[in-house]
């Protein structure tokens, strides 16, 4: 932890999910309904709907 402006770094040791929320044998986010935290805030967010795919919905500006 780095006391200046209490950063944390760690390692991630493991990543699990439950069999309830894969779909076709992956983790879908929609049944884990995973949580960030909002520093501006100070509050727990549920994590929202899917807005764009990633790496193709800024092609159409290149």
């Amino acid at each position: 932890m780095n006391e200046e402006n209490c950063n944390v770094v760690g390692k991630i040791l493991n990543c699990a999910v439950e069999e309830s929320a894969m779909t076709d044998g992956k983790p879908d986010a929609d049944k884990m309904k995973p949580i960030c935290f909002d520093t501006c805030q100070h509050v727990y967010r549920i994590m929202g709907a899917t807005v764009a795919p990633a790496f193709s919905c800024g092609k159409e500006l290149m």
